[in-house]
């Protein structure tokens, strides 16, 4: 788990991380009186030796674990701190443990287990957001109900206000700064308890309406400029396990993936190893590096200024080079939904094949590093009653056609890992097919009728009507 300098403003943590450790008060010291240094605390001392002798996925499983028992409120990044101690030292105080901040191997397998257990409780889930581009992790068990939203997803209970939501917007629409003032103040309706900005991100905590949130918002570059994408917790005041689901996922919440190496972002991190106190990072947060827009997918136009293809998140995407639009998402197949203005070009054709074996024909899109080098032929075969094709498919395959010999359509490409190409060659392997019932229970109306076998047509025939309705679908990479 990265660490996240953000999670600072959890309502939860935000009066420890906000405000120093309290201190006894002293007299002043004489003028050119030297400094005065803490007391040492050998139990501290003898118990943060045991944490760092520890292996850094230990301590890491450990804080991580602290936050599932409702313990720790700090950033995950395996540092021993006076808050990491204190978490271990409540924990051991109810499992009837010595309170000395230590955890022998039997203690620790415990605290995994019970927080293995909350986390299938509440069914955390690594989630890759296609509307917004983030990844972080949503408590599927609690929050079961997704909607999209005209910025990005919204996760609700089916009881009660608790909800998670994620955003992207063009900085053009309001920059970070301005959207920072606007949440930073208490109102008569909310009662903000934490703030914190930097150049490149925000968070903001606070209470409105006997409910609890918390909002982060951070700065990226898109295609077209600067783009600004983030997330906001809402749940009950002192309901306890939301307020340990949020801290999880403010240290999972990444908002732009792979855009930030880990270095950089522990180098900006406003916060002490451990749960300290805050600090000021000595050194400054190199910007993201640009990204360029990448061949990833195939997607089939379906007319009506619209394309199908099946894909996981994609940061602004386009469609056969335009802009495009996701309309709808099916996270249980992959299928995704495209509005591309003016798309214009050829709509795919076919009838619904009711094959579920025999040989087949799959289409799909080759590509270098950021453009389209042709349509590839790749002869198959069904398996699994039709739930797979085996077939050399590329990794930019998702979203192809499949054609039975008959030539109709026996379903789309859907993901699975991309295979490993040998000798520059791309060998057979089995796909996810998804079936044309699933198509036409995915767009209304149907677009692909049932029709009657027809002659076995030549392969070059099938080719030239499956082909003309293909193109590409890329992404930020």
């Amino acid at each position: 788990m990265r660490l996240n300098p953000a999670l600072m403003g959890c309502v939860a943590c935000a009066a420890m991380l906000a405000v120093a450790p309290t201190r006894a008060q002293t007299p002043p010291a004489k003028a050119g009186s030297p400094p005065t240094s803490a007391a040492p605390d050998p139990a501290y001392d003898i118990a943060k030796r045991a944490f760092d002798a520890l292996p850094e996925a230990d301590r890491r499983a450990i804080q991580e674990s602290l936050i599932w028992t409702g313990d720790y409120k700090g950033v995950v990044d395996g540092g021993f701190g006076r808050a990491t101690r204190a978490a271990i030292v409540a924990y051991a105080r109810r499992a009837n443990l010595p309170p000395d901040g230590a955890l022998d191997e039997k203690a620790r397998a415990a605290l995994v287990a019970m927080a293995a257990s909350a986390r299938t409780a509440a069914g955390f889930t690594a989630v890759r957001d296609a509307r917004s581009g983030v990844a972080l992790a949503v408590p599927m068990k609690i929050l079961t109900k997704r909607a999209d939203t005209r910025t990005g997803s919204r996760w609700t209970a089916a009881n009660g206000p608790a909800s998670l939501e994620t955003t992207r917007t063009s900085e053009a629409d309001g920059d970070l700064n301005a959207r920072f003032d606007k949440l930073k103040d208490s109102t008569p309706t909310r009662r903000v308890t934490y703030k914190f900005s930097r150049p490149d991100f925000f968070v903001v905590s606070g209470e409105a309406g006997g409910n609890a949130y918390y909002t982060r918002v951070a700065r990226g570059s898109g295609a077209t400029g600067p783009v600004l994408r983030g997330f906001t917790i809402v749940y009950p005041v002192g309901a306890k396990n939301m307020e340990a689901i949020a801290i999880a996922v403010a240290n999972v919440f990444d908002p732009f993936p792979g855009a930030k190496p880990a270095a950089a972002v522990a180098a900006a991190a406003p916060v002490t190893p451990g749960g300290g106190a805050p600090s000021v990072a000595a050194t400054p947060t190199p910007p993201p590096p640009v990204r360029r827009a990448a061949v990833v997918a195939t997607a089939v136009n379906i007319g009506g200024d619209r394309a199908l293809t099946s894909i996981g998140a994609c940061d602004e995407p386009s469609i056969g080079g335009k802009p495009a639009r996701l309309a709808k998402r099916d996270d249980k197949t992959g299928l995704a939904l495209f509005e591309v203005a003016g798309m214009g070009g050829d709509a795919l054709a076919a009838t619904a094949s009711g094959a579920t074996e025999g040989d087949v024909l799959a289409f799909f899109i080759t590509a270098n590093a950021t453009r389209a080098t042709g349509v590839a032929l790749a002869p198959g075969a069904l398996l699994g009653g039709g739930a797979r094709v085996l077939a050399p498919v590329d990794e930019t395959g998702p979203g192809g056609v499949v054609f039975d010999r008959h030539g109709a359509l026996a379903g789309l490409i859907g993901q699975r890992m991309a295979p490993t190409r040998v000798a520059g060659i791309t060998p057979q392997s089995a796909w996810p097919l998804i079936s044309t019932t699933a198509l036409s229970a995915f767009i209304a109306p149907a677009i692909l009728p049932a029709g009657p076998k027809m002659e076995a047509p030549a392969t070059a025939d099938i080719a030239a009507r499956a082909t003309k309705s293909l193109t590409t679908l890329s992404c930020l990479r």
